[in-house]
């Protein structure tokens, strides 16, 4: 939802909306699972096989969600896994994309080429969360990172130098805009 225009083709032909958009129609998304998971009570499945009973229907909850984007009634058609909800796993390296993540995801990818920006990236991850009232220590940084490896380092520069070449001209860095 979140993605460029390219990804986006596969979900509407109306247009790609813009990147606040966009990351609005995603936060209210978040809202949207979070509310279905927590319609079941964690008590509500008994499974009680004598008595024919799955689940204690008092336990879950309808939904009625009312949003910009969508209306969802609920509950969640089956009960919460026993952690509660997936993880929640959010890339992005734009300023709206890490402020979406740090308010909700769990696990957060980036790119970073070196220790060091892998470290700054975690560190103003960590800072934004707290902005949001979480605690850092819930949320981890995932800095993508390619080895190259080979018997030598001329070797292995001979394979980082084509690697370099296969990266699309409009994507110096190898990442999609």
């Amino acid at each position: 939802m979140t993605t460029d225009a390219s990804a986006g083709r596969n979900f509407s032909d109306q247009g790609h909306p813009d990147k606040d958009l966009r990351y609005a129609m995603a936060r209210e998304t978040i809202d949207i699972v979070r509310a279905l998971w927590d319609s079941w009570d964690d008590a509500a499945v008994i499974a009680n096989k004598s008595e024919g009973l799955f689940y204690d229907p008092s336990l879950v909850r309808p939904l009625n969600f009312q949003g910009r984007w969508n209306n969802v009634r609920g509950p969640l058609n089956l009960p919460r896994p026993p952690q509660g909800r997936p993880v929640f796993i959010q890339a992005g390296m734009s300023e709206t994309g890490m402020d979406f993540a740090a308010s909700f995801a769990e696990v957060i990818f980036c790119q970073a080429a070196t220790k060091e920006q892998g470290q700054a990236f975690r560190d103003t991850m960590r800072a934004k969360a707290m902005a949001y009232g979480r605690d850092p220590d819930t949320i981890k940084t995932m800095p993508g990172f390619v080895p190259i490896v080979a018997s030598t380092d001329r070797e292995a520069r001979e394979k980082e130098e084509y690697y370099a070449e296969l990266v699309h001209p409009n994507y110096p860095d190898g990442a999609a805009q």
